[in-house]
């Protein structure tokens, strides 16, 4: 049995790796959304694979995980519209000007990447519950 005083050192470097694997997601994530021409289909549906795959990994964090990948597209956004970068126009297209408006409207992702992580971190649970059932 370990220790409480070690317990919490046991969970770390499990913690700082995901902390890692979401920073690395969400730099992928604002880059796919800001060379996506038209698509965001695929950005959302990196989202929300990321956030279940973090939230079954470590579903402590699962708020944790949620806010840093559902913010990464608006932060993505705003820091476009700060520099005056636009997105790629499709072929044949006339695209609007980025507004802040548009912008600040990314962050309803942060709905289905809270979702995604909370459903990981439900599995993780279930299955956790399911062993413990099986195992007595």
């Amino acid at each position: 049995m370990i220790p409480a005083e070690h317990a919490e050192r046991r969970h770390f470097p499990g913690s700082l790796i995901a902390l890692g694997v979401a920073l690395l997601g969400a730099a992928l994530l604002a880059w796919g959304d800001l060379h996506a021409a038209d698509d965001v289909q695929p950005v959302l549906l990196g989202l929300l694979l990321a956030e279940f795959a973090l939230g079954l990994a470590r579903p402590r964090g699962a708020l944790l995980w949620g806010a840093i990948l559902g913010l990464a597209v608006p932060v993505a956004e705003l820091l476009a519209l700060g520099t005056g970068y636009a997105h790629p126009c499709p072929p044949g297209r006339t695209c609007d000007a980025p507004t802040l408006a548009g912008a600040l409207s990314t962050a309803v992702l942060l709905v289905p990447a809270l979702l995604g992580a909370a459903g990981g971190a439900w599995l993780r649970r279930a299955l956790s519950r399911n062993d413990a059932e099986v195992g007595r």
